[in-house]
C-alpha cells in the first residue's frame, strides 16, 4: 500500500488511478481507498512485511538467474545464483541477459505511451536483443 502511494504521491499524472489498478490487477475503487486511506502498519507488521518481502525476492531472483539474469550484489552474497558442484553459473553463460523486459499493460490497450508503463520482466518475450543495434548508441544513453 505504500507503494501505491509513493508512486502515485510522485508522479499523480504518469500513476492514475486507471493505470495503478491494472498494473496491481485490482479494481480502481479499491486504489481510490488506498490512497484516501491513513492507516499505517505497526513496527512488528512492517518486519514480517519485510521478511515476506525478502523470501519472495529471494524466489523472483532465484527465477530469473534461470532465465540468465546476473542478480543483484545483495542477493548474490545470500546465496541466490551459486552455482553447485563447481559448475558456472548461469547467469555467467553468454545467453545471459536475453530476457526482454515487456511493460505491464499492452501500449495499445489504453493509448499509453511505452515510457509512461511500468516495466516487468516475464522471460517468455520472444524479440531478439538485436534490435538495440538498430537504434544509435546516443538514442540509447539519451543524448
Amino acid at each position: 500500500m505504500e507503494g501505491i502511494r509513493h508512486l502515485h504521491n510522485t508522479q499523480p499524472q504518469r500513476f492514475t488511478t486507471p493505470v495503478l489498478a491494472q498494473h496491481f490487477k485490482v479494481s480502481p475503487e479499491a486504489i481510490k481507498r488506498i490512497l484516501k486511506s491513513k492507516w499505517r502498519p505497526t513496527d512488528e507488521e512492517q518486519e514480517d512485511r519485510l521478511r515476506r518481502w525478502d523470501k519472495r525476492g529471494e524466489q523472483i531472483w532465484t527465477n530469473l538467474v534461470e532465465l540468465g539474469i546476473k542478480p543483484p550484489k545483495k542477493w548474490r552474497e545470500m546465496g541466490v545464483g551459486r552455482a553447485s558442484n563447481g559448475d558456472r553459473p548461469k547467469w555467467k553463460s553468454r545467453s545471459r541477459n536475453t530476457v526482454t523486459v515487456q511493460d505491464s499493460i499492452g501500449s495499445d490497450e489504453f493509448g499509453w505511451q511505452e515510457e509512461d508503463l511500468i516495466p516487468i520482466v516475464d522471460g517468455k518475450s520472444t524479440t531478439s536483443s538485436s534490435r538495440r543495434s538498430n537504434v544509435p548508441f546516443s538514442d540509447r544513453i539519451g543524448i
